[in-house]
C-alpha cells in the first residue's frame, strides 16, 4: 500500500501544481487585459483632446 500511496501524494502534488500555474495565468492574462483596455480608453481620450485643437 505503500508505494500507491507514494504515487497518489504525488499525483496530488502534481495536480495542484498544475492547477496553481494555471490559475497565474488566467490572473497574468485578466490583469493584462485590464492594462490594454485602459491604454486603449487613454488612447481614444487623448485622441479627443488633440482633435480639438
Amino acid at each position: 500500500g505503500t508505494d500507491y500511496e507514494k504515487i497518489r501524494k504525488g499525483i496530488l502534488f502534481a495536480n495542484e501544481h498544475l492547477e496553481n500555474e494555471q490559475q497565474d495565468g488566467l490572473k497574468r492574462m485578466l490583469f493584462s487585459a485590464r492594462e490594454q483596455r485602459k491604454k486603449k480608453i487613454n488612447l481614444e481620450r487623448n485622441n479627443l483632446v488633440m482633435s480639438r485643437f
